[in-house]
């Protein structure tokens, strides 16, 4: 399944699912044993420090479970995960780059294409041009910009030492 099919899929599930206060951060196409659909849900409001519950992600799986346009939108048979972000949160659109601008939070990024002669790398958010749609990290290797249209998946590193 390619990025703009699932891009598709992340429009209308994260349509679908506002009415009960998620929205969707992701999705992945999931190939390793049984095909499977994983999105990745958050809350639409801040809600102090409360982050997405197994009961949310059940509500969620639920709701989809009954939506029949998910099953025309798949291309075979899969299995729904439902999932939240957790401390390694996937970041896909603009914004989530954008948020993470000045943070001492790495991040690491794998492409579709080789940008750069890279295809993958972790370092710091230094900047987001919304007008060519293009993040810049700055990495051990220096700075590498790529643009989001060949972004496969990118998300936080978290410092499991800590």
């Amino acid at each position: 399944m390619n990025r703009s099919q699932l891009n598709e899929i992340m429009k209308q599930v994260d349509e679908r699912i506002h009415a009960l206060g998620f929205f969707c951060l992701d999705v992945h196409w999931v190939t390793s044993g049984s095909p499977t659909l994983r999105i990745f849900i958050d809350l639409s409001t801040a809600d102090g420090d409360r982050a997405v519950s197994i009961d949310d992600c059940e509500s969620v799986s639920r709701l989809l479970n009954e939506w029949q346009e998910l099953d025309d939108l798949m291309e075979q048979p899969y299995q729904l995960e439902i999932s939240s972000p957790g401390v390694e949160r996937p970041l896909r659109k603009l914004e989530h780059f954008a948020a993470q601008v000045g943070k001492d939070q790495p991040i690491k990024v794998k492409l579709y294409d080789l940008i750069e002669n890279r295809r993958n790398g972790t370092g710091l958010v230094t900047d987001v041009n919304t007008k060519e749609n293009v993040v810049t990290l700055t990495t051990e290797l220096g700075p590498w910009t790529f643009p989001l249209d060949k972004l496969k998946q990118a998300s936080l590193v978290y410092d499991w030492k800590r």
